[in-house]
C-alpha cells in the first residue's frame, strides 16, 4: 500500500492530529450511541449508520491520553481499514490538506505505547499536527476490543 499524501487534519482536546484519507473517510455529527453491554474499555458504544452498525471509540483510550470529563464531541470520524469501519469521536475537523511524506517528521515519545500509533509530525512548535498510524491504530482498536469480549466471555464463563 502506498501513502497517500492527503490528510484529515482534527482538533482532540488540545492537540493536533491527521489520518491519511485512506483511513478518514467520513465526517458525521455526533449522534446518539447504545452503551454495549460487557464493553471493554475504550468501546463507548455503537449507533447505526445508514442501516450499518458503527462502534465508538474513544480515541483518548488508544493514544493514552487523560479521559475527557464530558465524552460528546463535535464530530465523528468514520475510520475504515478492510472492512472494518469504527467511528472517533474529535472536537473539531480542521481541514482535509495536502502533507508530502518528507514533511512528515520523527517525533520522540516517553512512552512507547502510543509512540508506536504515531508516524511523525509536522509543522513547527506552534503548528505541530501528530499524523497517526491509521492502519495500525485501527488494528490495536480491534485487537482491544476482541481480547476484552474474550476476557468478559471467559469471566462469565467462569461464574456459571
Amino acid at each position: 500500500m502506498t501513502a497517500r499524501s492527503d490528510y484529515c487534519l482534527f482538533r482532540y482536546g488540545d492537540t493536533t492530529y491527521a489520518f491519511s484519507t485512506e483511513i478518514a473517510g467520513e465526517i458525521v455529527e455526533w449522534r446518539p450511541h447504545t452503551v454495549v453491554a460487557h464493553a471493554p474499555r475504550g468501546l463507548l458504544g455503537a449507533f447505526n449508520l445508514r442501516g450499518e452498525i458503527i462502534p465508538l471509540i474513544s480515541l483518548s483510550c488508544f493514544l493514552e491520553r487523560p479521559e475527557k470529563e464530558t465524552i460528546r464531541h463535535a464530530s465523528l470520524l468514520i475510520l475504515a481499514s478492510g472492512n472494518l469501519r469504527i467511528a472517533a469521536g474529535v472536537d473539531a475537523v480542521i481541514a482535509v490538506q495536502h502533507i508530502a511524506p518528507w514533511q512528515i517528521h520523527p517525533c520522540e515519545f516517553d512512552d512507547p505505547n502510543p509512540a508506536s500509533l504515531i508516524r511523525g509530525a509536522t509543522g513547527n512548535e506552534e503548528t505541530k499536527t501528530l499524523v497517526l498510524d491509521g492502519p495500525a491504530l485501527i488494528a490495536r482498536i480491534a485487537e482491544t476490543i476482541r481480547a476484552g469480549f474474550q476476557h468478559s466471555d471467559t469471566k462469565e464463563n467462569e461464574e456459571t
